[in-house]
């Protein structure tokens, strides 16, 4: 398991998995914020953000996020590529047609009789389009879904008439119609997706699915953060708690209706908003606190500005962690979560904060020298 992996498994692994939610939404603020910062900073914060929060905003189905927080981290780590191809897609995309298409498949439905939540525009994310473009050696014309129109329909049968709608209305693209209905992916999304020529001479993907269909898509289903990642060895109950996440965020979106509120939220008074529901204990998606975790315990170590993920065995002390370490900034005081240390001998469980924070000698060289006895001390005293 590399850095990031543990990391990632750590955030999963904390006692109350909300606190996952926060430190991503902490993450993209951070990320939002940091203009001010000097540059090395923010390519090293961006490249750990990439690395981890990215990913793991992934493996909760959070997509929105987590194309925030790609295409911030691509336009720190990546400037002027990131500023050529921000500039190239403000000329290639074409608003106009999207808007055209948008009113022309909703007056098509409309007369067709076949209701729906919503048709709307989107467009590919900056960091999608260039790894695109890398991964398949293409040019931004050569990106069949850069233009895109979503439909919103009520049930299944609905959507493919409205798959034969838009075939009648733009021809289609030979070859680049996808049933994701009839044979759904692995990970459980369902969708239509088709590709079709506009009169302006531009490829236009059409993705068609049910309400229900887009929630899943867009919040996912636990075993979708498997499918896309991969399996890991981690704790057994991270993909419960994986899965309790996304209960949370996907509940929260369907109650204040964040993504399309004149579509899919016909009534949001605030009488209608409510807690995030709650489960009985034999609830196969309830949420309780990790416990008889018999695996190493992760915990994670704030030392010279530099974060890094410590896997030790059960019943680990903060002194065993300090052992492993060949140096430290002399002299230091210890934080665990944020509090002052006073026992070295207390034991670290999953998902830990330790920082050496770095003190300032009462004298030159006199404090440090007291400290290096203190700390020899210790470790003379735990050996023993």
């Amino acid at each position: 398991m590399d850095e990031a992996d543990r990391l990632r498994t750590v955030f999963l692994a904390t006692e109350d998995a909300r606190a996952v939610l926060i430190k991503l939404a902490d993450r993209l603020h951070n990320m939002r914020t940091f203009n001010s910062l000097p540059r090395i900073k923010q390519q090293c914060f961006a490249k750990e953000t990439l690395e981890i929060f990215a990913p793991l905003a992934n493996q909760l189905g959070i997509l929105n996020w987590k194309e925030q927080l790609q295409n911030l981290c691509f336009k720190y780590l990546h400037t002027d590529t990131f500023d050529e191809l921000s500039s190239n897609l403000l000329e290639f995309y074409n608003r106009d047609m999207i808007t055209a298409a948008t009113r022309r498949l909703e007056q098509a439905l409309e007369v067709r009789g076949l209701s729906y939540y919503a048709v709307y525009g989107r467009h590919k994310s900056i960091y999608s389009i260039h790894s695109k473009m890398a991964r398949k050696k293409l040019a931004m014309d050569e990106i069949y879904d850069i233009h895109g129109v979503r439909v919103i329909v009520e049930n299944r049968s609905d959507c493919f008439a409205a798959l034969e709608l838009v075939h009648h209305l733009w021809p289609r693209i030979p070859g680049k119609f996808k049933d994701y209905i009839s044979s759904p992916k692995s990970n459980g999304y369902q969708s239509l997706h088709t590709v079709v020529l506009t009169k302006e001479m531009l490829p236009l993907e059409i993705q068609i699915r049910t309400r229900g269909m887009h929630l899943q898509a867009e919040f996912g289903i636990a075993a979708h953060w498997r499918y896309k990642e991969g399996v890991r060895s981690c704790s057994s109950s991270v993909p419960e708690m994986v899965e309790w996440v996304r209960r949370v965020v996907t509940y929260q979106c369907e109650t204040l209706h964040i993504d399309h509120p004149s579509s899919l939220a016909p009534d949001t008074s605030p009488s209608n908003i409510h807690t995030i529901r709650s489960h009985s204990d034999v609830c196969p998606f309830s949420y309780s606190k990790q416990c008889g975790h018999s695996g190493p315990v992760l915990v994670i170590l704030l030392e010279n500005e530099k974060m890094s993920v410590q896997e030790l065995p059960q019943n680990s002390t903060i002194l065993d962690l300090l052992k492993r370490s060949s140096k430290h900034p002399m002299p230091f005081r210890l934080r665990l979560n944020c509090q002052a240390v006073h026992n070295w001998n207390q034991e670290l469980k999953m998902g830990d904060v330790l920082e050496l924070v770095p003190s300032t000698p009462c004298k030159p060289g006199g404090y440090t020298r007291e400290f290096q006895q203190m700390f020899d001390h210790r470790l003379a005293i735990s050996q023993s």
